[in-house]
């Protein structure tokens, strides 16, 4: 047989690392006051800006550090310094709860960082971009022997305490239901960009 190549067009970056955070600042967030999302289902902290106190200052950084690695080396955005941290949360899922499918509008980047988490406490579930038809147009579905990156319409991952990862803001995601006897605690956040685009009668200055 003829040798060949396949390879993936137009892939979704999903940037993922680990942060170390202490147990001191882990107590501090986890001990923030929470309030009921609008659905009902899990809880949110009551400051969406959290990252912007000053015991998360050293976070932060951190955060800001990793959203430059992605930017700047992985996507080779020019304005990468342009990026910024709008808001964030902490969430907090008891066991038998779980979070919808969502994207996050009013935001060009998402993340989380997971603070407390063990197995069966919720995988998070990344949904591929509707737009590009999940591989084929939705007339008609085949079935798959085995998924892989080019068949699959959703990735699940199991969190570690400690994960974070980064992704375009207009990925759906969902959080499965927290089976374990342990509550679940995550870091939400959002960038957008600032700065001058294009030029003459395109030009956008944000």
């Amino acid at each position: 047989m003829d040798n060949y190549s396949v390879q993936g067009l137009f892939p979704t970056p999903l940037y993922s690392s680990t942060i170390n955070v202490d147990d001191k600042l882990k107590q501090f967030l986890l001990s923030q006051e929470f309030k009921k999302n609008k659905n009902g289902i899990g809880s949110i902290t009551k400051d969406t800006y959290i990252l912007n106190l000053p015991d998360c200052i050293e976070l932060r950084k951190q955060l800001m550090n990793h959203l430059s690695r992605f930017t700047k080396d992985i996507l080779k955005i020019v304005q990468h310094d342009g990026f910024y941290l709008t808001n964030s949360w902490v969430l907090k899922t008891e066991p038998g709860e779980w979070v919808l499918q969502h994207a996050h509008a009013y935001a060009m980047l998402s993340g989380v960082l997971y603070l407390q988490t063990e197995a069966d406490a919720g995988d998070i579930i990344l949904y591929r971009d509707s737009s590009n038809y999940n591989l084929f147009l939705p007339t008609i579905l085949p079935e798959f022997t085995e998924r892989n990156i080019f068949n699959c319409d959703h990735v699940r991952i199991e969190p570690k305490v400690g994960n974070i990862m980064i992704w375009p803001s207009q990925v759906y995601h969902e959080v499965l239901t927290n089976k374990s006897n342990t509550t679940r605690y995550s870091l939400a956040f959002n960038f957008f960009i600032k700065g001058k685009f294009g030029d003459e009668e395109h030009q956008l200055v944000l």
